[in-house]
């Protein structure tokens, strides 16, 4: 096998590996909002806004304790940002 053969399917198994990923992460987020949907529920029966900036930060300080790889506490804060606003929209 060819040198270039050989990247090319491990290319091909780290996709299809990326694939289950996406697809646990997608299962994830839609159980993320699930819940969303509840505690907005339980917001408005108290009259409390939907966001909740302090809360938000201590996700992002939470989760950006928690690696010790290539993401960024910039990409953390990224990528929850957006999934917070998702959780709003459907709140």
């Amino acid at each position: 096998m060819s040198d270039n053969q050989f990247a090319l399917d491990r290319i091909k198994d780290c996709r299809e590996k990326i694939d289950i990923i996406d697809e646990q992460l997608l299962t994830l987020l839609v159980e993320r909002m699930d819940i969303a949907v509840e505690v907005g529920t339980l917001k408005q029966t108290i009259d409390m806004v939907v966001k909740d900036p302090n809360r938000e930060q201590e996700i992002i300080d939470r989760l950006s304790t928690l690696t010790n790889n290539p993401l960024s506490r910039n990409h953390i804060n990224k990528i929850f940002k957006e999934i917070f606003r998702a959780a709003r929209d459907v709140q």
